[in-house]
């Protein structure tokens, strides 16, 4: 074994950098393999690299001591002088879990001695090029295993294999997310104010929830159906600015009559992170597509209805399926079978 790819002496790292560029909810999946770190090297410095979009998500989180942001969309010349301070700054273990040349990129840059990151194999370019940045690739043949029809590997045990790798423990912590106990009182009394109380329902809108022959009166319909079946007493409608078109579609559709014997629902979007997890977190059960809804509810420890895409479902639901909690997994197809799926799924969960 050459000198870069011997294992590294635990004992003696100091200063760990994690690299998480993606999205929010990957950097959720992240956490329990950044306990696993935290854990081992208790007297390590671990600073976390992230995307400007996730600057948020773990502020104040007691895994890392540091958060960084770095932007793919930055100019050249300020790349560069950030890899520089990174570097200045000393790495003994740079952890890349994204998949991404980027990533590759500015883990090769902090220069650090023990360079691991995970690798697909059917990405070409970034196949050919990790083994010249990174000193311990991780390689994935996913699409292998779905022409084969293996399980997919869950995304968390992924990053887990990939400590392994390296010597850390791959205990399967659950995920992670800190909530702010004021983020947390803005959200109840942001309900209250809107007469929602009791046991409440929520659901998080995207584009997804329209695709497959849905419409918005049937997603209003399924939004009160789901609340009956939960004997749920109100429900709050979560989305982002990327759900403009959904929320115009379905305003009027909630602002209507709502039918005999169920609670208000209200829709509450466009919050920043903090108060939407807090939001989420007053919830007894979360539906939502494969978006970073999913993640944050369970990071949350809610109840979970997850609905996937049918064309991506056996890939999805798996690599990206709830993470110990209590959760239905529902295939997305037609309306029909898929509401009712939605409707079995929340009874389950609810009396269980």
């Amino acid at each position: 074994m050459s000198p870069a790819n011997r294992l590294p002496d635990l004992a003696k790292v100091r200063k760990v950098a994690v690299l998480r560029l993606d999205k929010v909810g990957d950097l959720l999946l992240s956490t329990p393999a950044i306990r696993n770190v935290r854990t081992a090297l208790p007297q390590a410095e671990i600073t976390l690299i992230t995307a400007p979009y996730n600057s948020k998500v773990l502020q104040g989180w007691d895994g890392v001591d540091r958060l960084l942001i770095y932007d793919v969309d930055w100019p050249g010349q300020v790349k560069r002088e950030f890899c520089s301070e990174t570097r200045a700054r000393g790495v003994d273990l740079c952890l890349v879990l994204s998949p991404l040349m980027e990533a590759y990129r500015l883990g090769y840059a902090t220069r650090a001695p023990t360079r691991a990151g995970i690798v697909y194999s059917t990405r070409v370019v970034p196949r050919l090029l990790a083994p010249l940045l990174l000193t311990h690739p991780l390689v994935l043949d996913i699409d292998g295993k779905l022409a084969r029809g293996e399980p997919v590997p869950h995304e968390v045990s992924q990053m887990l294999d990939l400590g392994a790798m390296l010597g850390f423990p791959a205990e399967e912590y659950p995920l992670e997310v800190p909530l702010d106990p004021g983020d947390s009182q803005w959200a109840q009394e942001a309900l209250a104010q809107r007469g929602l109380d009791g046991p409440l329902l929520a659901f998080h809108l995207s584009p997804k929830w329209l695709t497959g022959g849905w419409t918005p009166e049937e997603l209003g319909s399924l939004i009160y159906r789901a609340m009956a079946e939960g004997s749920f007493a109100s429900a709050v409608v979560t989305y982002g600015p990327a759900e403009a078109e959904v929320v115009k579609a379905l305003s009027p559709i909630i602002a209507g009559s709502r039918p005999e014997g169920t609670g208000p629902v209200s829709l509450l979007g466009e919050l920043p992170f903090g108060r939407w997890a807090g939001v989420l977190s007053q919830a007894e059960l979360v539906i939502t597509t494969d978006t970073g809804a999913l993640h944050l509810a369970v990071a949350l420890g809610r109840r979970v209805v997850a609905v996937y895409e049918h064309a991506t479902f056996a890939h999805c639901s798996r690599q990206w399926a709830p993470w110990q909690v209590p959760a239905h997994v529902v295939d997305k197809t037609d309306p029909e079978r898929t509401r009712t799926d939605i409707l079995h799924g929340v009874a389950a969960l609810m009396q269980s």
